[in-house]
């Protein structure tokens, strides 16, 4: 068996090799993603087109989101 020293470190490694696989991984999915989805343009376009969006709901509560940033 290994010191504790020992142990801690192989627990280390350990979670950088996962996290290293985990972000490859991720990275590998990320570049099969298309650059441009469609479906999602499309939708951004119809709302930058609608003068109801965003709600005066949704505007009140940014605006408050903000106010409290800033105090």
């Amino acid at each position: 068996m290994g010191t504790g020293r020992q142990s801690s470190i192989d627990l280390e490694q350990r979670k950088a090799h996962r996290l290293s696989s985990y972000d490859d991984a991720n990275l590998h999915a990320l570049r099969e993603l298309p650059s441009v989805r469609p479906g999602k343009v499309a939708r951004a376009r119809a709302l930058v087109n609608d003068p109801s969006y965003p709600s005066p709901e949704i505007l009140r509560r940014i605006a408050l989101l903000l106010v409290g940033k800033i105090h």
